[in-house]
């Protein structure tokens, strides 16, 4: 579990101390804040240690981020050399940047890091006992782009992927599911959490031929594939089935911003949705840990306790 985060030196402006294990429920915790204080910055941080992803390292100007998780701290320093530009331009010269790794076991008190890796080129992967640690959590990262991110690679075939290829590859699975009779506490979960959602005029129908399709509520009873559904509702399927059946032990999902593809309405029961998500999956012995940034007051509803904002936390670097 990432138990808290610190950062120094966000474009060389902020700092911010976060620690998601204060409020009512560790498991789930929002961060709100105005525009331009890093609620999706923070997202990406979370994501580029989790998912091993360096790149994003050198994309994000800060000087210093500590992730303490469990036993473990993980500090990432960046540091920022500037270039003597051209004697004849009037333009700024470029950086060359370097990014040092160090993580601590807390556990033995040492001050001397445990590993150290000296990132000096992009090309330098997260390995040793820096992937061991991190391989035992599966990172999720969902962002406006309506798809879910796990890895680098990932990240960079699926930015711009058919919806419609996801949806038909969820229909095929809920298909396999629905024959093999393996997960059938798992199916009727999933469409308990999608009755939350009350799609417009429209039934969700499962079986072990489609997967997944809808029949609509006019004279006709017109069937419909999954991939005649709203980009909302799309959206809300690919979330649901990902996090219902791929959820693993120890998971740490982060969400950006879901108000800029739900309804009012939809966000009045998209936080409830998300708890009984993590319930059922401490039911089944696992543990969800969610990190949500938002704009949105009507998606906090009550939970003010346990939401993080980046306008009241902030120290100017």
């Amino acid at each position: 579990m990432l138990n808290k985060l610190e950062i120094e030196g966000l474009y060389g402006l902020y700092n911010y101390s976060l620690d998601f294990t204060q409020g009512v429920d560790k498991r789930l915790k929002i961060i709100t804040g105005p525009n331009g204080y890093g609620k999706t910055t923070v997202l990406q941080l979370i994501y580029a240690l989790f998912c091993k992803d360096t790149d994003l390292f050198y994309q994000i100007p800060f000087s210093r981020v500590a992730f303490f998780v469990d036993d473990y701290i993980f500090s990432v320093v960046q540091t920022r050399t500037a270039v003597q530009p051209d004697m004849e331009s009037d333009l700024p010269g470029d950086e060359e940047i370097s990014i040092y790794f160090e993580m601590f076991d807390i556990r033995h008190q040492e001050e001397k890091p445990v590993s150290t890796a000296d990132d000096g080129n992009k090309d330098t992967k997260i390995e040793g006992p820096f992937e061991l640690v991190l391989n035992t959590m599966k990172c999720f990262y969902l962002t406006d782009k309506r798809v879910l991110l796990r890895n680098k690679e990932q990240r960079k075939r699926v930015q711009d992927a058919d919806t419609d290829a996801s949806m038909n590859n969820v229909a095929a699975r809920i298909a396999e599911i629905k024959a093999s009779g393996a997960n059938e506490r798992g199916i009727y979960f999933f469409q308990e959490l999608v009755s939350f959602f009350k799609f417009a005029d429209k039934e969700m129908m499962l079986d072990d031929r489609f997967g997944i399709r809808f029949k609509m509520n006019n004279a006709s009873k017109t069937i419909i594939p999954v991939t005649a559904l709203s980009s909302g509702e799309k959206h809300v399927l690919l979330q649901l089935f990902e996090l219902v059946f791929d959820g693993k032990s120890g998971d740490l999902v982060m969400i950006d911003e879901p108000e800029l593809s739900f309804h009012p309405a939809w966000l009045n029961v998209y936080v409830t949705v998300l708890e009984k998500i993590q319930d059922f999956k401490l039911e089944e012995g696992r543990e969800m840990q969610i990190i949500l940034a938002t704009h949105s007051s009507m998606l906090v509803g009550g939970r003010w306790d346990d939401t993080l904002d980046l306008y009241t936390l902030r120290s100017n670097g």
